[in-house]
């Protein structure tokens, strides 16, 4: 957090550094006779300017040279499109998706809906509707849960 607490002498020199901001300098008063002192010192910003630094994979320019040469290509986009139309794997991907795009739209945009319907409230349970419960006993009574072989 920038708070530091440490023992100097009188009369020392006190040096704030950090990367990006301007060295502080600070010398304890010799004429100072309490036991503590606090300060505060502001650091102002600072353009610090790297050298720049080349970093290759390679040991020399021969070497980038030799495995550039020798790169395979990559697949055209006619390949590339004839790899994913092919129908075995477009039969996979179709049976492991879920939903799609619309599907997923639909589903995000009624939970939003929903929760914006009952923000600031408890949203119903059905455990909780009358009507419900109602249509539960008369299915009950009619025999509607009876097993029927």
């Amino acid at each position: 957090s920038g708070i530091f607490s440490f023992y100097a002498q009188k009369r020392d020199t006190i040096e704030f550094t950090a990367v990006g901001f301007k060295p502080g300098r600070f010398i304890v008063p010799g004429n100072f006779d309490k036991d503590h002192y606090s300060l505060v010192q502001i650091m102002s910003n600072d353009t610090v300017y790297l050298q720049e630094t080349i970093v290759f994979p390679w040991k020399s320019y021969e070497e980038f040279g030799n495995d550039l040469v020798m790169a395979e290509l990559p697949p055209t986009d006619q390949e590339r499109a004839r790899a994913n139309l092919d129908q075995a794997q477009m039969y996979q991907r179709y049976e492991s998706m879920y939903m799609d795009g619309s599907e997923n739209f639909k589903y995000q945009m009624n939970l939003i809906s929903e929760k914006m319907y009952f923000n600031g409230q408890v949203p119903p349970y059905k455990i909780f509707d009358v009507f419900s419960w109602v249509r539960f006993v008369r299915s009950w009574k009619n025999g509607d849960y009876k097993k029927k072989s």
